[in-house]
This record gives C-alpha cells, structure tokens and sequence, in this order.
C-alpha cells in the first residue's frame, strides 16, 4: 500500500523544521513486535522544539500517531494503529506473547539471574485454531525448558477451560498409559460452592474423538458397535479435518475392499443419525477384520498414515496385511 507524498507541501509550510520527514515509511521496525505496514509520514524531530514547531504548524485535518519506542504499538498492515479494532482474541494473543516474552525478565537471556515459577492461566480462552496452534507450540518449549532444567523456569503451571488446547498443550507420543515422573493432572471442580482438586496418574481429558480410537485399540471392542466407530472417526477427520474428496479416496481401492470403502464413506453422507433399512451390519469375526484393514488403507493410501500411527500408539501395527488391526500388548515382570 502506497500513501500520496504529503512531505513536500508540508516542508513549504514549515521552513524551520529541521527534523526528518519520511513518507510511506514502514513501521514494523519501529514497533515492539517488529509488525506494522506504512505510515504516511513519519517524523523524527531533532529535539522537543523540533517536535513542538510540527505540532503547532502541522494542518489541524492531518492526525498524528505518537509512536515513542513502539513497545506499546501494534499496527495493522494498512499502517493503521490496531488499539481500537483489535478483537478480544487478538488482544488476549497479544498479551500472552508479551508474557511470554517477559518470562526471561530481561531482553537477554544472560541478564537473568533468578529461577522462577510459570503460571498460565486460560491463555487461549477466545483463540481461533490458528492461534492455539501457536500458543501451545510456545508453551510446551516452555515446558521442554523446565524438563530439561536448561534455564531459569524451574515449574510451570498450566490453567485452561479448552479441551482442545488442552489435548495440543499436553500431546506427549512417548506418554504411556500412565503419566511421567515429571508431570501431574489435576481437574478442579466445584461442587457446591466449595473448589475441589483431584489429581490423575495419567492424562484425564479425553476428547470424544480420542475415545472413539480408544474403542478401535480396545482388544475387547464390541463387533456390533465397531462399524459405526470407524465411520464417526472417518466424518470427523476426513470431511470435518481433512475436508478432502470421499469419491477420491473410494477410486483408490478395488473389489470387496472397495464395497467396505464405499459403505463407509456412504454412512457419512447420509449423516450420523440415519437409518439403514437395507444394509446389514455383520458381527462376524472375519468382516470385522475386513473393515478395520481398510480403515488401516485409507489413512495410508491418503498420506495420512502419520496421524493413524498417532493415534492408535506405538503399539500398532504399520501395515495389517491379513485380519484385524491388532495393539500389541506387552508385559514386564
């Protein structure tokens, strides 16, 4: 974005002053959080007299933004100061970055003497994904420095209502099913009018899309209820996460595996509460294996292979050639 050159009129009308008139310049390197377009004019005077001949000549019509050491600054790419559009989300993200910032209690890290404890409080209450995304990434290098005891962060405690945020905070894939020397889970509940705090050997929030993969790694798993668990997991990643085309993925199969493919991708266009009068559902062993070793193919053939590794555990098998998707459970005397 580009301003009209207003600096060689106001120079005609302001002879005297001596300071510096840039236009279109832009105002990231300026600014605290090094962000920020161009402003139309910017003006760095030479002393207070310089500053104040500006302001007493400058036209009444053109504003004027003070800037100073731009720690207090945010500017939108348009060159417009965001004080007064930011949302509530934009202003809780901006707030935790400069907490963030501040955890090292100086501008280097060198200059830091003292250990301390981290607290972050619902960081991500009205945070879109994105953000989450970011905020959670930053947490656990937090988190990472006070395991490894490489700086001054010696515990941090981490707050939150977001499930969501929750699950990316404390993803650990080496986590087994209990939790690691160095953590602790606690949920607070209030149970009328007195807070409660109620502490878990290992990770207590589950998402109901984790629980669904819980019932496809249980050994136990009911036959008759397996089917529709493939499915649910299915609609949720495929058309709600992935948003990629159910016809392109059905082509990558063939035969039976292909009907197994099409039943059910076909279960979620018709929606999760419809019925099915002409379809039969089979509890046998054998069909059972069948649909679980598709739904083993379709993460792989998708290049989604990753996310099915992630979510079944380290335990699963990589690639089911015959029968069932089986976890492998192991025991130690």
């Amino acid at each position: 974005m580009t301003f009209l050159d207003i600096s060689p009129a106001l120079k005609a009308q302001m002879p005297q002053l001596r300071g510096r008139l840039v236009p279109n310049q832009p105002l990231a390197e300026f600014t605290w959080f090094r962000v920020g377009g161009p402003a139309q004019l910017l003006f760095m005077p030479e002393d207070e007299q310089d500053l104040s001949y500006l302001l007493a000549h400058l036209p009444a019509e053109i504003p004027v933004t003070v800037i100073g050491l731009g720690s207090n600054l945010i500017v939108r790419d348009g060159g417009d100061n965001a004080a007064a559009t930011l949302s509530e989300g934009e202003k809780s993200f901006v707030c935790f970055l400069y907490f963030y910032h501040l955890l090292r209690g100086s501008v280097s890290e060198s200059d830091v003497t003292s250990d301390c404890i981290v607290v972050f409080d619902d960081p991500v209450s009205s945070l879109d994904s994105d953000v989450l995304f970011i905020v959670s990434t930053l947490i656990k290098r937090v988190l990472k420095e006070a395991c490894e005891g490489t700086g001054q962060i010696k515990q941090v405690f981490v707050l939150t209502h977001n499930v969501y945020f929750h699950k990316e905070v404390s993803f650990d894939p080496n986590r087994r099913t209990t939790r690691k020397a160095h953590e602790t889970f606690w949920i607070v509940r209030k149970v009328e009018g007195v807070s409660k705090i109620i502490g878990y050997n290992y990770n207590p929030i589950k998402t109901s899309y984790e629980l669904l993969w819980a019932e496809v790694r249980n050994p136990n798993r009911s036959n008759m209820a397996i089917q529709n668990t493939l499915r649910r997991i299915i609609e949720n990643y495929f058309k709600i996460l992935g948003n990629v085309n159910t016809d392109d993925i059905i082509a990558k199969f063939e035969g039976k595996d292909q009907q197994v493919c099409v039943s059910l991708f076909s279960w979620v266009n018709d929606g999760s509460h419809s019925a099915h009068d002409d379809f039969y559902i089979s509890s046998d062993d054998s069909v059972v294996s069948r649909y679980l070793e598709v739904f083993h193919r379709i993460f792989k053939k998708t290049g989604h292979l990753g996310h099915y590794k992630m979510m079944m555990g380290p335990e699963a098998l990589a690639d089911p050639a015959q029968g069932a998707v089986t976890v492998a459970l192991a025991a130690t005397a």
